[in-house]
């Protein structure tokens, strides 16, 4: 479930390189002068609100707040947000489906089926947006401290499969989430927008698994689960990878950090724009 290594670092690829040749040093110019700058990508997103108000001017501003703060972890990999569409679905199946139950499967298909029937909703919006689902609860086995899901790594462009979107959970609406809640989900935001981009957890929950980038940094449980728990958390990791947005969970640090090679796998995706 997606709630959420240094080798060489981009800075020192085009470091000088000092070759000892016969006993002599030789330096060999590094490659500032053909140095780019990583091209400029945007990813548009269609707000899903499933039975919740979205079309005041608060509730729009309780979006916005989100989306700057994905805005923000965005920029510094030369990401942007681009264009943005609200949606708002009242009724008998929208009370029904915001209170997303991911254990339920009764198909045996090994996805839940309530996440399969509202992503299913994104055919309402033919475009090229990543589609996220706003709702007001998200559980699992009785836990309600899912942040979030998304439908596939990475998900599908087609619309209207039970894979097309994210769902973020806003703890009973948008008019029930504090500021820190908006900051939290604006994170969750990038974070299982990165996912359908492509990208995997730097480090997974048992600190035994880790993404497949040789530039992310691992936080190996067997020396970084200080309180014998079997998790590894954001502030064991914090020296590696606890600070990066693909953590395997939040926690009360700022996540922001993001690696070139995350950012090349996200501007593989067709949903990415270049400017």
């Amino acid at each position: 479930m997606n709630l959420s290594r240094y080798i060489v670092r981009a800075a020192l690829m085009c470091a000088p390189l000092v070759v000892i040749v016969m006993g002599v040093a030789m330096v060999l110019g590094g490659c500032e002068k053909n140095y780019k700058e990583p091209p400029v990508y945007s990813v548009g997103f269609n707000f899903h609100l499933v039975d919740m108000d979205g079309d005041s001017a608060e509730a729009r501003n309780r979006i916005e707040t989100m989306i700057a703060v994905a805005r923000d972890v965005y920029k510094k990999v030369n990401f942007e947000i681009g264009s943005i569409e609200v949606h708002v679905y009242t009724g008998a199946d929208a009370q029904r489906l915001t209170n997303q139950d991911l254990e339920r499967d009764e198909n045996n298909n090994g996805w839940p089926d309530d996440m399969e029937e509202l992503l299913t909703w994104s055919s309402n919006t033919p475009n090229l947006n990543m589609d996220i689902f706003l709702v007001k609860s998200i559980s699992y086995a009785g836990e309600m401290g899912i942040l979030g899901i998304a439908g596939g790594i990475p998900g599908p462009v087609q619309k209207g499969t039970p894979n097309s979107g994210v769902i973020l959970n806003t703890f009973g609406g948008l008019y029930s989430m504090s500021g820190s809640d908006l900051n939290l989900q604006g994170f969750t935001l990038a974070h299982e927008a990165d996912h359908y981009l492509g990208l995997y957890h730097t480090t997974e929950r048992d600190g035994t698994e880790f993404d497949f980038l040789d530039d992310t940094p691992q936080c190996p449980s067997w020396q970084y689960d200080r309180n014998n728990d079997g998790l590894v958390s954001p502030i064991e990791c914090i020296q590696l990878d606890g600070q990066y947005l693909m953590f395997w969970a939040a926690g009360p640090i700022i996540q922001d950090k993001s690696s070139s090679k995350q950012a090349e796998v996200k501007r593989r995706h067709p949903m990415s724009i270049p400017k």
